[in-house]
């Protein structure tokens, strides 16, 4: 790593980077579940321009149990990474930035849950720690709020859920519906909009059926949180917690 972990990384970090335009950063954003995790990498300056570069997202479909999920989420982390080594000309820092764990959940505490999801966190930093990344979590009102701007509940035609909508509208609107949406068969697609209430489907004007992934589209934002952070002159030694 280039600057040492302390409270003023950051701050360092931006400085460097608005004095040279040629250096970049390396951030892995993730969007934890044991559903379906999202995972994305942008890369770039934040002051001179940056762009997401992959997207995946990693299912529970072929796992048993949330310790077989855990040990799939790292081996996929540790793929990705793999794939994008290459980009190592002019980076000054690879990061990892996950979303941080809500210690409340209806007004109440759910030890299991934060456990749970601590236990998950621990696989990504183990991940992240074969290629010398440090982990830090940011709460979720505030990536939206720096990344997104609106994160008010939208009704939408994509039948996603109104309070995921503001995201994925975010990443359809800067380019990356390529990420996002997938094409599925007609029989699949009739039998999903067919349900009660559809989710995550819906049918385009060309008449093709789409499932839309919107824990990639938070992943997407996660992972571009540090680059509007610094561009809007935020203070990220505040808002970014060291996670081990």
């Amino acid at each position: 790593m280039a600057f040492k972990i302390a409270s003023d990384y950051y701050k360092k970090m931006a400085d460097y980077l608005r004095a040279n335009e040629q250096d970049t950063i390396f951030v892995l954003g993730i969007d934890e579940s044991y559903a379906n995790t999202g995972v994305s990498i942008t890369y770039g300056n934040p002051f001179y321009g940056y762009e997401t570069i992959d997207c995946i997202s990693i299912d529970d479909n072929s796992t048993k149990d949330k310790n077989e999920y855990r040990m799939l989420l790292l081996d996929e982390i540790c793929t990705l990474l793999d794939k994008h080594k290459d980009k190592s000309n002019g980076t000054i820092e690879y990061i990892t930035v996950v979303e941080r764990i809500r210690q409340f959940s209806r007004g109440f505490i759910s030890i299991d849950y934060i456990k749970s999801m601590g236990a998950l966190i621990a696989y990504i930093i183990e991940a992240s720690s074969q290629y010398i990344m440090p982990t830090f979590s940011v709460d979720t009102r505030c990536w939206k709020s720096t990344v997104v701007g609106n994160s008010k509940p939208m009704v939408n035609s994509f039948h996603v859920a109104p309070e995921k909508y503001p995201t994925l509208d975010y990443v359809v609107k800067h380019g990356m519906k390529g990420f996002v949406f997938s094409e599925v068969s007609e029989e699949e697609g009739r039998k999903l909009l067919s349900h009660k209430n559809p989710k995550n489907i819906f049918k385009s004007t060309s008449g093709k059926y789409v499932r839309v992934d919107d824990d990639k589209a938070d992943s997407i934002c996660i992972s571009r949180f540090i680059f509007e952070a610094m561009s809007q002159g935020k203070d990220l030694d505040k808002l970014l917690k060291l996670e081990n």
